[in-house]
């Protein structure tokens, strides 16, 4: 079983891989921050924060530099989980307090409810610090 999970990671990799090669061949950047997130979250998924970062962070500038707020939360989001999973909470804070604020308070969509959930989990980190998957939303970044 773990076999499999692993050579799905490593097909899904290959499709973003392939996606970001046409984004450059192209010049079409409409979902390059989106796909860099995913290589972020995929790499985590792999249990490798190490490789996990520089996509993360790419995603996250190519989404500012875009204004493109609604990429920029679930990257924000994403990157945040990473820094709790490193028990660097004030990092996770950082990132994704900024993003979630630009948002009105009333705004309630799935994606904006996970990051929210996330910054809650950064603000208070558990005792022992780790944190429970009860207190972040999934991985994938929708509900």
């Amino acid at each position: 079983m773990v076999q499999l999970y692993i050579r799905l990671l490593d097909r899904a990799l290959s499709l973003v891989s392939r996606a970001l090669t046409e984004v450059e061949r192209t010049g079409g950047r409409w979902y390059e921050a989106e796909l860099y997130r995913c290589r972020g979250t995929l790499a985590l998924a792999r249990q490798d924060a190490v490789a996990a970062e520089v996509p993360f962070e790419r995603a996250l500038a190519i989404a500012c530099s875009q204004s493109a707020k609604a990429i920029e939360l679930r990257v924000a989001s994403a990157f945040a989980q990473l820094r709790l999973r490193q028990a660097r909470y004030a990092e996770g804070c950082q990132v994704l307090e900024a993003t979630c604020a630009w948002f009105a308070d009333s705004a309630a969509t799935p994606d904006l409810l996970d990051a929210r959930s996330v910054l809650a989990a950064c603000r208070t980190p558990s005792h022992n610090g780790s944190l429970t998957a009860a207190r972040l939303p999934s991985a994938h970044g929708t509900r």
